[in-house]
């Protein structure tokens, strides 16, 4: 079953269907790591460019400041 996981990735990167950042998210799913997710837009987040925020007493987990800042604006409205 994993083959086919890596050889369907490798004929869309083949095919024009993914860039270099898409392809080494495919490879991450396929190896079933743990993906975290943005809480405003719901992306994948690299570890070490998340960004964790305390909004109403629960730690939330960003992709990006402007994605937090975005969060807690729709939250006050």
């Amino acid at each position: 079953m994993e083959e086919d996981k890596d050889s369907t990735s490798e004929q869309m990167v083949d095919q024009g269907g993914l860039d270099s950042s898409e392809e080494a998210f495919m490879k991450g799913y396929a190896e079933e790591d743990e993906v975290i997710e943005c809480a405003e837009c719901g992306s994948g987040i690299e570890d070490d460019k998340k960004i964790v925020e305390v909004v109403d007493e629960e730690t939330l987990t960003f992709c990006s400041q402007s994605c937090a800042d975005d969060y807690k604006e729709s939250i006050r409205n």
